[in-house]
C-alpha cells in the first residue's frame, strides 16, 4: 500500500482540505481542495498512470454526485423545495466547495450535484485533450 485516502476528502461539496482566502465572501460555502482531478494533480501521483489518476478521479466526482443526487432527492421530498448550493448547510455539516480562484464564483442557485456534472464534463474533455497533438 502506498497510499492511504479518506473517503469523504476526496468527494467535492462533502470535503476536501480547506483553503484560507482573504476575502469578505459571506458565501455558505468554504473552499477546499480535492486531491483529485480536475481541480489538481498531486505529487504522489506521480508514480500512477495517467489512466489510472484519471479514473480514480472519475469515480470520486461521480460518487460524490450520486450521494449528493440521493441528498437532493430526499431534501425535496421532505421539505418541498430544491436543495441548492445556498442551503447545502442545512444537509451537510460543513459543506465544502472546490476552489476555482478568485475569478470564478458559484451560482448558489444550483445543485451540488449540477456543479459536480460540470466538473465530470471538464474532466472527460481533459481526457479528450491528452490524446491530441499538441501544436
Amino acid at each position: 500500500m502506498r497510499s492511504w485516502f479518506v473517503e469523504s476528502t476526496m468527494y467535492p461539496f462533502i470535503g476536501g482540505d480547506t483553503v484560507a482566502r482573504d476575502t469578505d465572501d459571506q458565501t455558505p460555502l468554504t473552499p477546499s481542495v480535492n486531491q483529485i482531478l480536475p481541480y489538481i494533480y498531486p505529487r504522489f501521483y506521480r508514480g500512477c498512470t495517467q489512466a489510472a489518476v484519471f479514473n480514480f478521479s472519475r469515480t470520486c466526482i461521480e460518487n460524490a454526485r450520486d450521494i449528493l443526487l440521493t441528498l437532493e432527492t430526499e431534501y425535496r421530498r421532505t421539505y418541498a423545495r430544491n436543495l441548492t448550493l445556498s442551503r447545502l448547510s442545512e444537509a451537510v455539516i460543513l459543506p465544502l466547495a472546490p476552489d476555482k480562484g478568485q475569478c470564478l464564483t458559484y451560482d448558489m442557485n444550483l445543485s451540488a450535484s449540477q456543479c459536480l456534472e460540470n466538473d465530470l464534463n471538464m474532466l472527460l474533455r481533459m481526457r479528450e485533450m491528452e490524446g491530441k497533438p499538441k501544436p
